[in-house]
């Protein structure tokens, strides 16, 4: 299938599906809800080669259900237990890796669909497109990690409503998924210090302050990292030594820093509508967007403030909760479709296309290979 095909279906699928969720939402019909989250489920989890990792995927599959001394994945001897035990499964009921991209899909969007479910926006179905666009789309490339963090936006929803022993369960589960996901426990530590400053001591009645030191903090961050990375690409092109500075400028995560901060702006003009635990929502998106400025420069970087950013639906659904007027409601919904379509298509065209179009969707089926 091309690009702008891929595209279309990513379009109609992610649409549907949050249609679906948001009806069966409205009327209390469960079984809507849970037929409106399979398109998205089967659509990651039925794909073949779509997303920058598939393929060291589908051979740390070959590499766990026929082990020997050589590895086709030389990271395969360092995945979590968790992933060799599901790539176990997969093998028992399919023998392929099938049911481990379903499984890892499932995951994702089910843990995040429970995350909104916690903090209970009006508009499930807006905060679920933003998800599916920017975020779930996302994890094709970081199978992984993306499970990990719907587990930890869960784990933090339950920690942000005072469940704290719900929090520290779901942090070890998305440990599990993803080691790195025990940073979440730092985040915690440092959101609590800005509560105490921002919400409890000062008890700020706007956010336009904490807004502007967040943008500036960030934007330092962005152009000391860029400055590096410039002495550190021109010392590698004349010597060919030092690539540890070099740097790699990734148009999505700069779409997704500015997208995350145009939310945050738009939060300046509701803050006295949000009730406490939205406003701990916002302290950490806040915090995300700042360690999220690393990745300006070192896409690596960017991970670890995935974590806290992919609360960003859960905002701009609530944001929008607390807008006031018709219209404004509907110019920022209207923004923030177009906002969803341009991240599917910078995935699609841009990311995918610059290495060897690995957006374009194909199924299993059309796979020699299973």
């Amino acid at each position: 299938m091309n690009v702008f095909p891929s595209i279309l279906l990513y379009i109609c699928v992610f649409a549907i599906s949050a249609i679906m969720v948001q009806y069966g939402y409205r009327y209390n019909n469960r079984l809507l809800r849970f037929l409106g989250l399979l398109p998205p489920i089967i659509l990651g989890g039925l794909r073949y080669d779509v997303g920058l990792d598939y393929q060291s995927y589908f051979n740390a599959f070959a590499d766990i259900v026929n082990p020997s001394t050589t590895y086709r994945y030389e990271a395969t001897p360092d995945l979590e237990p968790t992933f060799h035990l599901i790539a176990h499964i997969s093998n028992f009921l399919s023998s392929s890796p099938s049911i481990l991209f379903l499984i890892y899909s499932a995951i994702t969007v089910i843990a995040f669909y429970s995350a909104l479910r916690v903090m209970a926006p009006k508009n499930l179905g807006y905060a679920l497109f933003f998800f599916y666009s920017i975020f779930f789309l996302n994890s094709f490339n970081i199978m992984r990690q993306g499970a990990a963090m719907s587990v930890g936006a869960l784990a933090l929803t339950h920690y942000i409503k005072g469940n704290k022993r719900k929090a520290v369960v779901y942090i070890f589960l998305a440990a599990l998924l993803h080691l790195s996901a025990l940073l979440i426990l730092a985040y915690i530590i440092i959101e609590r210090v800005m509560e105490r400053k921002y919400l409890i001591r000062k008890k700020i009645k706007s956010f336009s302050g904490l807004f502007m030191k967040t943008f500036i903090l960030s934007a330092c961050i962005g152009i000391a990292g860029l400055s590096v990375a410039a002495v550190g690409n021109f010392i590698y092109d004349i010597s060919g030594r030092i690539g540890v500075l070099r740097g790699e400028v990734s148009v999505g995560v700069i779409f997704k820093y500015f997208l995350c901060l145009s939310c945050l702006y738009i939060v300046i003009y509701t803050w006295e509508k949000f009730q406490d635990d939205q406003k701990r929502l916002v302290l950490f998106v806040t915090l995300g967007v700042i360690v999220y400025s690393l990745g300006i420069v070192h896409v690596e970087a960017a991970r670890v403030g995935m974590y806290l950013i992919i609360l960003t639906p859960i905002l701009a659904a609530i944001t929008y909760d607390n807008l006031g007027g018709r219209q404004i409601k509907s110019s920022f919904f209207v923004s923030g479709g177009l906002v969803c379509l341009s991240a599917i298509y910078i995935a699609s065209v841009h990311i995918g296309g610059g290495d060897g179009v690995r957006y374009n969707y194909q199924s299993i089926f059309v796979s020699e290979e299973y």
